[in-house]
């Protein structure tokens, strides 16, 4: 397996909540994704956890802070659409839906 540092990719900056990520509403990640981000230069933001409610705010986040953001579930969901075929593009749901192979 490659890390993420082998293949040539920082990650400036690491976050995590200190409570059950379940319990985290959209407004506490888009707090929390724009306090990280003004702690480090960043081309896109992780939101590594499948219990993370990101799902709604992802897009409206993305264009205000001008970055991508890439969440683990948007992320196995993307894949298992182009997996069974499924090429559309999902208005709404963040970049990673928006983007043609």
């Amino acid at each position: 397996m490659v890390t993420a540092l082998a293949a040539g990719v920082g990650v400036p900056v690491v976050a995590t909540f200190c409570n059950d990520a379940g319990f985290v509403r959209g407004a506490s990640i888009s707090a929390g994704v724009r306090q990280t981000i003004g702690r480090a230069e960043v081309d896109t933001v992780l939101v590594a956890c499948t219990q993370m409610r990101a799902a709604g705010v992802i897009a409206e986040l993305e264009k205000e802070i001008g970055k991508t953001i890439i969440t683990s579930n948007q992320a196995l969901c993307w894949h298992a659409l182009r997996l069974s075929g499924c090429q559309h593009i999902v208005p709404g749901r963040g970049r990673l839906f928006e983007a043609t192979l």
